[in-house]
């Protein structure tokens, strides 16, 4: 398995939570989850949802954008080829 980038949701989400001092147990009794979800979020196992983001995010003092920035995986971008007139 290929390591996280550094940029993704699972990062950011252990990054804070650890900049806070918090443990596991503090961060899934902030926002209503289980230990060990909250783990498979850590590890990159299950990606939460926008509710659940957005629950982390405040707990974390945070806003949810700051969770998603550059979290997605970036394709390439190609400009659509224009159609050749006839």
């Amino acid at each position: 398995m290929t390591k996280p980038p550094k940029h993704s949701i699972q990062v950011k989400v252990w990054q804070l939570r650890e900049l806070w001092g918090w443990s596991q147990a503090d961060l899934a009794t902030a926002v209503g989850v289980s230990v060990p979800y909250l783990c498979l979020i850590e590890k990159g196992r299950v990606l939460p949802s926008l509710r659940l983001l957005g629950a982390i995010a405040e707990a974390l003092g945070i806003h949810v954008a700051a969770l998603l920035e550059m979290s997605a995986l970036r394709a390439p971008i190609h400009p659509r080829r224009r159609r050749a007139r006839a």
